[in-house]
């Protein structure tokens, strides 16, 4: 269960965001090693020029389940419930796609 869901004081807060922050910056450490291995460099800038572009409009478009459902049950829970199933998605599809392969020429 999500830590910011449990959260009854300050502290479990201040917790939350040290471990969001800590797994956010290797997250990005990580990312910007495995984009190359599996993109190559020589397209790498276009690749993400377009990920990043997918992400902003994901990024704007975010917060209108987040108030629809607010308005349908005055919390923020169920729509916090429903979100945990994309990391979990998520992360089953990086088990389940294949290592890149690299051409040797």
């Amino acid at each position: 269960m999500n830590l910011i869901l449990l959260a009854q004081t300050p502290w479990l807060l201040v917790l939350y965001s040290v471990l969001h922050g800590s797994f956010d910056a290797f997250d990005r450490v990580s990312t910007n090693v495995m984009w190359p291995n599996y993109f190559g460099r020589k397209y790498l800038g276009s690749i993400r020029g377009v990920s990043t572009t997918a992400m902003v409009i994901g990024s704007s478009l975010g917060p209108l389940p987040f108030g629809a459902f607010f308005d349908l049950f005055g919390s923020f829970f169920e729509i916090i419930l429903l979100m945990m199933i994309f990391p979990l998605v998520a992360g089953i599809a990086c088990f389940l796609s294949p290592p890149p392969k690299k051409e040797v020429t």
